[in-house]
């Protein structure tokens, strides 16, 4: 073995004895993108929104994304949103339902338009988008969060 200090031990001397002085290159920072305000968004942003916020299917994120940008739509539209080949013809039924038990926690409900379809009125789309709002926001902090780092002073090398 080598009594020879190792190459730690000696930049360590160096810097107690003022030596050397740590300069630390600047944290690589990943940019923080724009988050794009809800209103401002377009289906399919919306329904990737919708599926990890209200933990909803494929199906049923757009069908909510779809009411949330329509005034209304009629079952047959609410049908073609989720593709022809959706399984059963009364699908647009059986998404409002789904719908309607992911909702009810948020206290948004799905108005049924007998002999047409379904609507979410003003104050449902507000409390949407509200919700996506607040979850952007715990998104954005969390990002900023993992972003931030401490630089290392003397006094960690010691």
């Amino acid at each position: 073995m080598s009594s020879e200090p190792s190459l730690a031990k000696l930049l360590q001397q160096a810097v107690d004895a003022g030596q050397v002085v740590f300069v630390h290159a600047p944290p690589r920072l990943r940019p923080v993108l724009p988050i794009v305000p809800p209103a401002e968004r377009d289906g399919a942003a919306l329904a990737a929104a919708f599926s990890l916020i209200f933990k909803m299917s494929h199906n049923e994120s757009y069908a909510l994304a779809s009411l949330m940008l329509h005034e209304r739509l009629s079952r047959e539209e609410l049908r073609t949103v989720v593709g022809s080949r959706a399984p059963a013809p009364d699908i647009a039924s059986v998404l409002v339902c789904a719908l309607r038990k992911k909702l009810k926690p948020f206290n948004v409900q799905i108005q049924t338009l007998w002999g047409f379809g379904y609507a979410l009125d003003r104050k449902a789309r507000d409390k949407v988008f509200k919700t996506i709002a607040e979850h952007d926001k715990t998104i954005l902090a969390a990002r900023l969060k993992s972003e931030t780092v401490k630089l290392p002073t003397s006094e960690d090398h010691g």
